[in-house]
């Protein structure tokens, strides 16, 4: 899964914002609290929660199976990857992950 980990940005809490989404927001700690994404059909941004975190090493197809069982607002929003930490690795977008896993059956 380490291999579909996109970069991304990060800004502090409180912190300007970079302009341009995904953005990841954290805390004084480096933990992911929140993400600013944007609308593909209308690109109006706005923040979501942090809904998943998943480590480098989490099976592909378990990653998959937990982003789909979120709620429907945030089932295709991306997934947050982090170290042992909790400190962010970057991104796992739902397209790559299904991808994955249909490659690997």
């Amino acid at each position: 899964m380490a291999a579909l980990v996109r970069p991304v940005r990060q800004c502090t809490l409180g912190e300007e914002t970079p302009g341009v989404p995904p953005v990841v927001l954290v805390g004084s700690h480096g933990e992911p609290t929140a993400l600013l994404l944007s609308d593909p059909r209308t690109a109006e941004v706005c923040t979501a929660p942090v809904s998943l975190r998943v480590h480098p090493t989490t099976d592909v197809t378990e990653a998959l199976e937990r982003a789909l069982t979120r709620t429907a607002v945030l089932r295709f929003d991306p997934v947050v990857c982090t170290d042992r930490t909790g400190h962010v690795l970057g991104l796992l977008r739902i397209e790559d992950l299904a991808s994955a896993a249909r490659k690997s059956r």
